[in-house]
């Protein structure tokens, strides 16, 4: 048994002891996979992580904390088959119940895929019994160089489940549609360049299909994906000169990372895009969000 504190710095060799393939750690993107599991523990605020007790145990590592009479957490790092490491944080007052699940792996073409559900349970009044849920699911794809390849969002419908939160099982919670079309809004990225991504963009509910191209913009660089907050019709691209391409890539630190953007730049210096004239752009009512 040791503190949060101490996992929180010793993260990697903490997690490592719970027998995870070798493959999987030498990953280029699996100091991403525990950074995402950090940032959910950081998430929760804890004001002196040093006086939280951390569990290790057959099943993995496990710790709860109470923020206040009526919010407790809980939070379970576990291994499955060598080569999936699981996240669950489980944060939960007298009303509701919210499950954020992040599952990481590495899959058979050497592809680190993290995928991180997010749930929540609400109550009903007593007259109307068991509770609402709605749910989010977020994946990544990196390739073997630590590059995000695929990025995919949805959000699921509302529903009703006849069980309360102090009742229904977690798994309910956080299980999402096995029909891949059953979501209300989606929104996919697929690195095509150096840093352009082909965008899929479906709302159901307001009648919006697109399918374009945007810049690909992210925290960490050229390494990650991260999602417009919305998409115009009009998306302009120019060309990049050789030294602009030399300057993107030689940003990152990583020699991995350099090396693996170098094959994405091919005809970067002579594409230009412009979604005026794109005959495969398809919209459908607003755009706009």
């Amino acid at each position: 048994m040791y503190n949060l504190d101490y996992l929180i710095n010793n993260i990697y060799i903490e997690i490592n002891k719970l027998g995870i393939d070798s493959n999987f750690i030498s990953h280029p993107s699996y100091t991403t996979v525990l950074a995402h599991i950090v940032s959910l523990i950081l998430d929760m605020k804890i004001e002196k992580p040093d006086e939280v007790k951390v569990e290790i145990n057959n099943e993995g590592i496990m710790f709860m904390y109470d923020k206040h009479p009526d919010k407790r957490y809980k939070v379970e790092i576990t291994t499955i088959l060598n080569n999936t490491i699981r996240c669950r944080r489980i944060e939960e007052n007298k009303d509701t119940k919210e499950i954020f699940n992040i599952s990481s792996n590495i899959d058979i073409n050497n592809n680190v895929i993290i995928e991180t559900i997010r749930g929540k349970a609400t109550n009903r009044d007593v007259i109307q019994g068991g509770c609402t849920i709605k749910k989010g699911m977020d994946k990544k794809v990196y390739n073997s160089d630590g590059i995000m390849i695929e990025r995919e969002n949805k959000i699921f419908k509302e529903y009703i489940h006849n069980a309360n939160i102090q009742n229904i099982k977690d798994n309910v919670i956080i299980s999402i549609p096995s029909n891949p079309n059953e979501y209300e809004k989606r929104t996919y990225l697929e690195r095509e360049m150096l840093d352009i991504a082909k965008v899929i963009y479906n709302d159901k509910l307001k009648n919006i299909n697109y399918t374009g191209k945007q810049l690909i913009k992210g925290k960490r660089g050229l390494i990650d994906m991260e999602f417009n907050s919305s998409y115009d019709k009009d998306i302009i691209i120019h060309s990049l000169t050789s030294q602009e391409i030399d300057e993107m890539i030689n940003k990152e630190n990583k020699e991995v990372i350099r090396e693996g953007l170098k094959k994405f730049i091919k005809d970067r210096t002579i594409f230009e895009y412009d979604s005026k004239k794109d005959n495969n752009l398809e919209e459908k009512g607003t755009i706009k969000q």
